[in-house]
C-alpha cells in the first residue's frame, strides 16, 4: 500500500494598490492672470488587500482575501490660476495703447478668396459678424478671445475679432486681409488684447494648450 504525503502550508500576502489622487484649479484673486502657483502637491492613497495562501507541494491552490483597507487616503492636487487683471500699455506705430492681456497665438492669414464662398455668393467677403472681411478683421476662437475684442497684433496692426473658423481653435487667429493685398503669415507671435477688460464672464482664465505647433518666430 502507497501512501501520498501533501505537504499543506499556509502564507499572509499583503497586496498594495495606489489609489490615484484629483486634481482641482481654483481661483486667486491676488495673482496676475495667465500666471499658476502650486498650492498643494498631489499624493497617491494606498490600499491594502490581505490574502490567506494555501499551498501545497509548494504549489498555490487557492488564495483568501481575509481583509481590505484603505491605508492611506489620497491628497488632492491644487493648482490656483490668476484673476488679478493689471493694465498695461504697449508702444506701436500709432503711439501707446492699454491691453490687460498678452497672449502668444499661432497666427495664419485669409482673404476672401480663400475663406470657402464663390466670388458671386451673397456673403462672400463677410465675416461670422457680417463685417466686411479686410485687413484689421480677424478670427479667433472665441472662447478664448471674445467676439468684439479689440487686440494689437505687432507687425499687423490693430484688428477686432468678428470671425470665427472650423479651424481656428485655441490659441490661433487667422489674420483678414483683402484679396488685394494679402498677405501669408504662418508663425507664433504674442497678440495684445486691448481695454476696456471684457466682462469676467467672457474671460477664459485657463487658456489651452493648443496649437502644438513649432514656435517659428517672424
Amino acid at each position: 500500500q502507497v501512501f501520498l504525503l501533501t505537504r499543506v502550508r499556509e502564507e499572509y500576502e499583503v497586496e498594495f494598490e495606489p489609489i490615484p489622487f484629483n486634481r482641482i484649479s481654483v481661483p486667486d484673486s491676488e495673482l496676475e492672470i495667465d500666471q499658476i502657483r502650486l498650492v498643494h502637491e498631489g499624493q497617491l492613497g494606498i490600499n491594502k488587500r490581505r490574502y490567506r495562501v494555501v499551498y501545497e507541494d509548494g504549489q498555490e491552490v487557492e488564495r483568501f482575501l481575509e481583509d481590505a483597507w484603505a491605508e492611506q487616503a489620497p491628497v488632492t492636487r491644487t493648482v490656483a490660476y490668476g484673476t488679478k487683471i493689471v493694465i498695461r500699455t504697449v508702444e506701436t506705430p500709432d503711439g501707446p495703447v492699454e491691453y490687460w492681456r498678452k497672449v502668444r497665438v499661432y497666427t495664419t492669414s485669409y482673404r476672401p478668396a480663400s475663406a470657402g464662398r464663390a466670388a458671386d455668393h451673397p456673403r462672400y467677403g463677410y465675416t461670422r459678424l457680417g463685417w466686411q472681411l479686410k485687413k484689421g478683421v480677424v478670427a479667433v476662437d472665441p472662447t478664448v478671445i471674445p467676439l468684439r475684442s479689440k487686440l494689437y497684433v505687432p507687425g499687423y496692426g490693430v484688428a477686432w475679432a468678428a470671425d470665427t473658423g472650423g479651424g481656428v481653435k485655441g490659441k490661433f487667429v487667422d489674420l483678414g486681409f483683402e484679396d488685394t493685398n494679402y498677405e501669408s503669415w504662418h508663425w507664433w507671435i504674442d497678440v495684445y488684447l486691448l481695454t476696456p477688460v471684457p466682462p469676467a464672464s467672457q474671460i477664459l482664465w485657463v487658456l489651452p494648450d493648443w496649437p502644438r505647433f513649432p514656435d517659428r518666430r517672424r
